[in-house]
Formats: structure tokens, sequence, C-alpha cells
């Protein structure tokens, strides 16, 4: 019974808590959207297992951006959680960062909710309750992705150790910079034929162009993390979008060799260029070199027009240069004849001893031109004609000639006798 000097005490114990669960990343404080998320419990009286949870984008109310949809009719962002446990798990992190790796777990009371993590490295806070609403944060990790440049020269060493330029754009770091095709190391971690940009976040796009444009070369580019590799001739990559480790490879492949013919006179030093000296060059069949009529300039060198460069295609076929007329007071040699064939490595020939064929000494930062130069010995003398040919008619006039003046002198001797 209740009398005058009783007290009544009411006690109200909560059978539910609040929660908002919100999205963020280490670099989008504001929010994530598109994060999938399951909220499950088992066997709590009131609760409906919550799959397929999407983050919200923020478009109709800005601050709700990063948040996941609530179960509370009138606060499209609040949870209302029976007494009891729930775990939350990550199915799908946004693009371009890394989720959890683990469940959390949560238990709700009458006194409130504490969380439990599985994985230690997942970054899950739950703070005090404002107005009697908690609040679980979620961090996502941005991935981070390297993007390395190579640069490789299939050519000769003097090509190789040449730079090469470079620019870029969307990677932090430095806009421009050169690339040797040697595989020299500038340091034990990175050699000269490439350089490194770490750390890049993804979904960074970015693009490299190589500068110059090296009309001696063909230049394919592969990057790596594309569906196949591009293998036309081309300077830029285009944009590239960061999604994993990235190696664009710039190939430089020489179509052609540039070289000189060089004639001197044998046994000179310094070297005493010879002109006047006339060859003829024909190439493998579908280069397109057939040259005739070819003469050396005052400074020895054969001219092809008003150049003394000859850009020969590389072949699987063999050149030949043959020297079909000396300078005058030299003597043409025996083996007129030089054979050699055309790689993008290297000039290769087969020919006499008195022909070389030498590596022009490169210097500076340019792709070198005429770096092969084919040497012709003349020795000093009269040529002496072939057997049957012009020459010999004229030695036979010559000599018919000189033999009737004599005979015709004794006539005259013997008469006056």
């Amino acid at each position: 019974s209740i009398t005058a000097d009783s007290t009544l005490a009411y006690t109200n114990t909560p059978s539910s808590q609040k929660l908002r669960i919100h999205k963020i990343g280490n670099d989008a404080e504001a929010g994530l959207a598109g994060a999938k998320f399951d909220l499950t419990a088992a066997g709590v009286d009131g609760f409906v297992n919550m799959t397929g949870m999407i983050s919200l984008d923020g478009t109709t109310v800005p601050a709700n951006l990063g948040y996941l949809p609530g179960n509370d009719n009138t606060d499209t962002t609040l949870f209302l959680l029976p007494v009891g446990t729930y775990t939350l798990s990550e199915t799908k992190a946004p693009v371009y960062y890394d989720g959890l790796s683990g469940i959390v777990t949560l238990a709700v009371t009458a006194e409130g909710i504490t969380m439990s993590k599985g994985a230690e490295s997942d970054v899950v806070v739950l703070s005090e309750p404002v107005d009697g609403v908690y609040t679980l944060t979620v961090t996502n990790t941005r991935k981070l992705g390297t993007v390395t440049i190579v640069k490789n020269v299939i050519g000769t060493d003097a090509d190789k150790e040449q730079n090469y330029n470079f620019s870029q754009t969307g990677l932090t770091g430095e806009s421009a910079f050169d690339l040797r095709g040697s595989d020299n190391e500038a340091t034990e971690e990175i050699a000269e034929n490439q350089t490194v940009f770490a750390d890049v976040p993804y979904g960074t796009v970015f693009s490299i162009t190589e500068d110059s444009t090296y009309t001696d070369f063909d230049t394919t580019i592969e990057i790596s993390n594309e569906a196949s590799s591009v293998t036309d001739t081309r300077l830029a990559t285009g944009s590239v979008t960061v999604n994993s480790d990235v190696t664009i490879t710039y190939t430089n492949t020489r179509n052609n060799q540039p070289i000189k013919v060089f004639k001197y006179e044998t046994g000179t030093s310094p070297e005493k260029p010879l002109a006047n000296a006339v060859f003829s060059l024909t190439g493998p069949e579908g280069t397109g070199i057939s040259y005739t009529g070819l003469t050396t300039n005052a400074d020895g060198y054969l001219v092809n027009g008003e150049e003394i460069i000859f850009k020969l295609p590389v072949s699987d076929g063999t050149y030949t240069l043959t020297e079909t007329q000396a300078p005058d007071g030299y003597l043409m040699i025996d083996e007129g004849t030089a054979t050699f064939t055309i790689s993008a490595e290297d000039v290769i020939g087969a020919i006499a001893e008195t022909q070389k064929i030498e590596g022009e000494e490169v210097e500076g930062g340019e792709v070198p031109t005429g770096n092969y130069v084919i040497k012709v010995q003349n020795s000093a003398g009269v040529q002496l004609p072939h057997t049957g040919g012009v020459g010999t008619n004229l030695i036979y006039l010559l000599g018919f000639m000189l033999t009737g003046i004599a005979g015709a002198g004794l006539v005259m001797r013997r008469k006056r006798m």
C-alpha cells in the first residue's frame, strides 16, 4: 500500500541506442561516397539486417557526404540499435582506397555502445555520444603506387650514351628530366636510364612526353598497366590513370645508320683527302638505295647532293660500295668494292685491307649523325690500262707512229749518202 510518507521511483532503461556511421578517407575528411557495408545482428528483436548500404554522395544534403543511410524514419543517417551485438563489415571500398580488412563488432547495452575491431591496422573510432548519438568513423587509406619511366635504346653505343629529354604533367616532382639509353647506374637504386616517382596516389592522371623527334629512330611506348602494350610510333603517352604500379617504357630503335665515305692518300698522316674519286653505292632489295657517279669533294668526302652523310636503312641484306674511278695521279685499288651490312646497332664491313670502317668520336648531348666512316685509300701513281681496252689501242697506234717516223728517217739518210 502507498502511504503519505512513501516514495515511488521509476527507472527508464533504454531499449536502443542511437548511432551514425561515417566513412572518410585519410585524404578526404569530409567523407567518402561509394563505400559498401553490411550491418547485421543475430537474434536481436526489432532489428532487420541491413546489407549493401552505400555511403552517401552528399548530392541532396552535402553534410551527409560519406554517412551510411540509417534505419530511422525521420533521420536518414541515424541508426536505432536495440540492445544486442552487431557486426559491421565493409564489402567494397571506394575506388582507389583500401577498405577495412577486418570486421567491427558493436556491443549495444542499456549503458551505451562499445566497439572492438578485428584488424589492428583498421582505422575505426567510436566517439563519445553527443546529444545521445554515437558516431562511428571508419577511415579508408588511399592507395599509393610507383610510376617508373624507362628509356631503352636499340642502337649504337654512342646512341645509348646520349641524353634524351622528357617532360611530365600530373606527377609531383620534376616536370622535366633527362634519361639515357645505357644501363650505367647513377646510384645503387636508380639507373640513368630510368626515373621513379614514388607514393603517387591512385587516381592520379599523368602524361609523359619525349620532347624531341628523333627522325632516325622508331619510338614505341609500352605502358604496364594497360590491357595491351602500345606499339605505334609516338612520343607521348596521353593521359594515364594510376591504378597500380605503372611502368612506362620508351624504346628507340634505329631505322637507319648515317655513314660517311672518306677518300685519302695511302701512308699520309694526317690523312690527305682526295677529291674527284668516283663511286657507286647500291643497297639490298627494298631499300631503294642506288647511286652512281658519286664524287668526293675537296675534303675527301663522298657527296650525296650537297650532303656528305648517307642515311642507309637498316636491312638484313648487303650494301655494296664500288670505286669506279680514282683521282688523277692515283691508282685505283684492285679491290675496288666494299660490302657491308647495316643493323640498328652497328655497321659491319667485309672489305679490302686498303679500306676500313671506323666509328667517329661523338661528343655532347645530341644524338649522333655520321657515326660511321668508310675509309678508302689510293696510292699515288699512273693507272695502267687494262689489256684489250682503249688504252692498249692507243699504245699500239703510238708504236706504229714511232716506227714509221724512224723508218722515214733511215730512207732520207740513205738518199743523202
